[in-house]
């Protein structure tokens, strides 16, 4: 049964991405609205808006490759050079990149700081400047590793992400603001955990308690048990 017109169309608009594919999902409502309205020079036109949308694109990925190592002077520049006009879901990623751009000296500061470690600081300086998709791998990447116990003395817990979480949204508001969720989600995570390994330790101390003055009444039953016999003879 071959499918009509309109189905094909709607078929096809929910398979494309409105975050990343806007562009293409209205050439193809424009095109299904007006089928016979110029279809070439329609073609061509939208061709051309999709070349340039890639080129924006390539150009924000370039920028976010090398986004650290660039100095805050030549990184802005490149940043304004940069044409996302027609585009507004670019618009929006570049100006976050602007935004964390103007805020290199206190990602500096916080490096320096001595709560902070690079397992966390490193990871998070790749977040703030990832595109979504990839943001959200790291978000759940970082959360596991801050959940992550060891009996190794040098080994980072996680109080010392709950510690690094903390002091971002004490003495980097700015900072506090790129990732507000998310740092709150490893500080709850970290104080649950510490919490349940606090109840583990009273249980424990508990138990031992317990099996202590159990073990010290039988030796004192069985001693007096051993005086009253000793005492009989």
């Amino acid at each position: 049964m071959t499918n009509s017109p309109e189905t094909e169309y709607v078929d096809r608009i929910l398979d494309l991405n409105p975050l990343e594919q806007s562009t293409e999902i209205l050439a193809q409502r424009h095109a299904f609205l007006h089928p016979q309205a110029h279809s070439a020079q329609i073609f061509d036109t939208h061709s051309d808006h999709f070349e340039r949308r890639e080129q924006a694109v390539q150009q924000i990925q370039s920028l976010r490759n090398v986004f650290w190592s660039l100095k805050q002077p030549m990184l802005l520049q490149q940043l304004e050079q940069i044409d996302v006009t027609e585009f507004p879901d670019l618009a929006l990623g570049l100006s976050r990149l602007r935004m964390i751009a103007e805020l290199k000296d206190s990602f500096q500061r916080l490096k320096q700081h001595h709560a902070c470690f690079d397992e966390f600081y490193e990871p998070f300086c790749s977040l703030v400047v990832a595109p979504p998709g990839t943001a959200d791998e790291l978000r759940t990447t970082l959360l596991e590793a801050s959940r992550r116990e060891s009996a190794d003395f040098d080994f980072v817990g996680p109080e010392d992400y709950d510690r690094a979480a903390s002091i971002i949204q004490r003495e980097f508001p700015e900072l506090y603001q790129l990732e507000t969720y998310w740092l709150n989600q490893i500080a709850r995570t970290t104080k649950q955990g510490k919490s349940i390994r606090r109840t583990i330790k009273i249980l424990y101390f508990l138990i031992a308690s317990t099996l202590g003055i159990t073990i010290l009444l039988s030796l004192i039953y069985v001693f007096s048990a051993f005086d009253i016999s000793f005492g009989s003879h």
